[in-house]
């Protein structure tokens, strides 16, 4: 007869399984190409082949908490007109790994350039940038609302209570302008959470993401402020996540912001 095993590692056991099977799995039975997982200082950050965050995990974290949703394209663009459930109006990029801490993909499509990069710096940030280029031959005008870059939090009520205090969280987004920001903490109240700050661009508003319900609600769209690109140009949202919660502090600190 086998050993009763612990509420905790039964939780991490099933949650790796999990993992496993929604991640690796499909995958490996398409023989597609596999996701990338970055590991340094406190992060774990897993990227599929289509260039979204579908792994966000904290390392010292007992419970392996994945702060994404899986299958919501964390990081991915989305344009106001496309159709629901798309997961981005851009091509299939080619993941590309210039050292062991980055992961670079590039979308291009109807004279846009959209690149993705995730870093996990020396600092124990984890980074996101998303420049977008105009490689047309005329102005491109972005009013509010047009664009957003999906953050689907594991932000819900289903799969019973036991679970939902160590693997969901409450998000809470202020779309500040400069100043934006993201704090996203586990609904049993137990560390590590997640801070998360914008450290390049503006965000005037957010969405949520078609799919959304009251017991699944963290699938939300932060929306950049309204903009124009001439050809050539670029305008870039860049994200840095970080595993201390005080968010607030480490905004004052790290985003060389000063806050309104």
């Amino acid at each position: 007869m086998l050993p009763a095993l612990s509420f905790y590692k039964w939780l991490v056991v099933r949650t790796w399984l999990g993992s496993w099977l929604l991640l690796a799995g499909p995958a490996l039975a398409r023989g597609a190409t596999p996701n990338v997982q970055l590991t340094r200082g406190s992060w774990q950050l897993t990227v599929a082949p289509e260039g979204s965050l579908v792994g966000i995990r904290n390392v010292a974290d007992s419970t392996r908490m994945n702060w994404g949703h899986w299958g919501y394209g964390w990081g991915l663009l989305r344009h106001a007109a496309m159709p629901a459930r798309a997961p981005t109006v851009f091509n299939q990029p080619a993941l590309r790994c210039p050292d062991d801490h980055t992961v670079e993909c590039v979308y291009r499509r109807d004279g846009l350039e959209l690149a993705g990069t995730r870093i996990i710096t020396a600092e124990d940030e984890a980074t996101e940038q998303y420049p977008l280029t105009n490689t047309g031959p005329a102005r491109r005008e972005f009013p509010l609302g047009t664009l957003s870059l999906a953050v689907p939090f594991s932000d819900g009520c289903e799969g019973g209570a036991a679970w939902c205090l160590h693997q969901n969280c409450n998000a809470h987004l202020g779309m500040g302008g400069a100043s934006a920001w993201a704090n996203a903490v586990r609904m049993s109240g137990a560390g590590p959470h997640l801070g998360r700050a914008l450290s390049e661009g503006n965000a005037a508003a957010y969405s949520v993401l078609e799919g959304a319900t009251s017991n699944d609600r963290g699938h939300l769209a932060p929306h950049p402020a309204a903009f124009a690109l001439n050809p050539g140009e670029s305008h870039t949202m860049a994200w840095a996540n970080d595993p201390d919660w005080a968010l607030v502090h480490w905004l004052m600190l790290k985003n060389r912001k000063q806050l309104k």
